[in-house]
């Protein structure tokens, strides 16, 4: 248990000691780290698996992720949705062209209607690709159309909030470069996203190995939708995910199991510290809205009769490793499945990445003196100090997550968000100190009293705090704190 404990600090302590040379040379401070991680990101994925009824060919499956800091937003696009104030319809193009190529990112929409007409036909006769804008004619091209709504402006400019779907296309074994471009509703410039070479396998020999998929654990038993993961190999640090196997009638689902094994990279090879989990599938056939959850479960797609084999995987008491998952089946002694993976911290607080940042921010929750005496800490000093005062406070020892932490500093930069003004940053105003200390308000209500400052009322049950408007800006001061 302790060892857990000092691997999630220890986890901690190396994303921020990265930037401690930095930070003595050019004074870190949280708005500088702020700058750093506001990069808008796309991620694609594209993965392969059996067709059903046919494992001669393959359906391939382009994954996208577009993270809304990416997108341009409007109010007119969220006009239908009274809890969305803004909105963006986003259409994605998804061009496969045989690898070696020559590929030009695409500049012209294609014709919708001959998109609607049929993949097959288009691959069996290219010259009816709709590929204006190409240099090589695209073997198969799909699109997808969704709406990305924000509840506020501070949505729209969030890299934790993301739009994200797929592309089916049916394709035979070979080498592949799949071109992902979007437009914008009300704009004509079709911005490329981004390229990913794939090789597709013949599934009917059992030694090409049958994709992994990672999907949210928590999933609904009466849907045939899922929350895929997995981008870039990573998967969420922390939390718990399932893995999801397209499985070929050819295919025996018993008698497997799923390894997971965490690694370590060196100069020259690859190793395997340790086992961390050994699941064995136990697979029972069921239909979509049907399921059971057990160990692991088999089920049906009602609308394209894929098999996939699905297997709960408790990664929330995983360290913070590489991990390769490996299906295994009896009588092979490879696995016939696996994937490489990186836990990431995909919403780590911001303060959590620099350590004399970290200790800044707790000034709410030390003394004054203490305070003072920590900030003249040398850094190595420092880390001893945070991993001391947060390790005994982790309210689920046994797990590699601090949640009490985590909240803590989440706390911190929704303080910085919601409250901060033209003078004084959110996390240092009367408002930011308490929404870090209490948490979300029960209830806010604004007074407005004739010929004075606006009032502010939180309402934490029965305690109520007072806070007036000192300027125009958003700046508002303690007033008043009934116990």
């Amino acid at each position: 248990m302790t060892r857990q404990i000092a691997s999630f600090l220890a986890l901690v302590v190396v994303l921020i000691v990265a930037d401690l040379a930095h930070a003595q040379r050019n004074a870190t401070t949280y708005q500088t780290l702020l700058t750093r991680t506001r990069q808008a990101n796309t991620y694609i994925d594209v993965n392969a698996s059996p067709k059903p009824g046919n494992i001669d060919s393959s359906i391939v499956r382009t994954f996208f992720r577009l993270e809304f800091d990416y997108l341009n937003f409007t109010r007119s696009a969220a006009e239908s949705d009274p809890d969305a104030e803004f909105g963006t319809e986003v259409t994605i193009f998804v061009d496969v062209f045989k690898a070696g190529a020559n590929i030009s990112d695409r500049t012209e929409q294609p014709d919708m209607a001959m998109m609607r007409s049929g993949m097959a036909q288009r691959r069996q006769n290219p010259s009816t690709n709709p590929s204006a804008g190409l240099s090589a004619i695209p073997l198969a091209t799909d699109a997808w159309r969704g709406t990305a709504k924000a509840a506020n402006y501070a949505q729209t400019i969030s890299n934790r909030h993301y739009l994200e779907g797929f592309v089916e296309i049916g394709l035979p074994a070979g080498d592949y470069i799949f071109a992902v471009s979007m437009r914008e509703e009300g704009q004509s410039r079709i911005r490329p996203v981004a390229r990913a070479r794939y090789r597709v396998h013949d599934f009917s020999n059992l030694d090409n190995r049958l994709p992994i998929y990672v999907i949210k654990s928590a999933i609904d038993s009466t849907s045939d939708k899922f929350q895929f993961l997995g981008f870039g190999n990573q998967v969420p640090y922390g939390s718990d995910f399932d893995v999801l196997i397209p499985i070929a009638e050819s295919v025996d689902p018993n008698n497997m199991s799923l390894i997971v094994k965490a690694l370590e990279f060196g100069r020259k090879d690859t190793s395997v510290t340790q086992t961390l989990a050994t699941i064995e599938t136990e697979p029972e056939m069921v239909v979509v809205g049907n399921m059971k959850f057990g160990a692991g479960y088999l089920f049906q797609l009602e609308s394209s009769g894929q098999r996939w084999l699905r297997v709960p995987v408790m990664a929330s008491r995983f360290p913070n490793a590489p991990m390769r998952i490996e299906l295994m089946a009896d009588g092979n002694s490879s696995p016939i499945g696996q994937r490489m993976l990186q836990s990431k911290w995909v919403d780590i607080p911001t303060s959590l990445l620099n350590v004399s940042v970290a200790v800044d921010m707790m000034e709410s929750i030390l003394e004054k003196d203490e305070f003072r005496r920590v900030r003249r800490l040398d850094n190595n000093e420092k880390e001893t100090y945070f991993t001391e005062y947060w390790t005994p406070k982790d309210p689920t020892p046994g797990t590699e997550f601090n949640e009490l932490m985590v909240e803590y500093y989440r706390r911190v930069d929704i303080a910085y968000e919601r409250f901060s003004s033209a003078t004084t940053p959110g996390f240092a105003s009367d408002q930011g100190k308490t929404y870090i200390l209490m948490g979300e308000p029960d209830k806010i209500t604004r007074r407005f009293p004739p010929d004075q400052p606006v009032l502010e009322v939180w309402e934490y049950g029965e305690r109520q705090i007072l806070f007036q408007a000192t300027s125009g800006f958003g700046d508002f001061q303690l007033v008043r704190s009934s116990k």
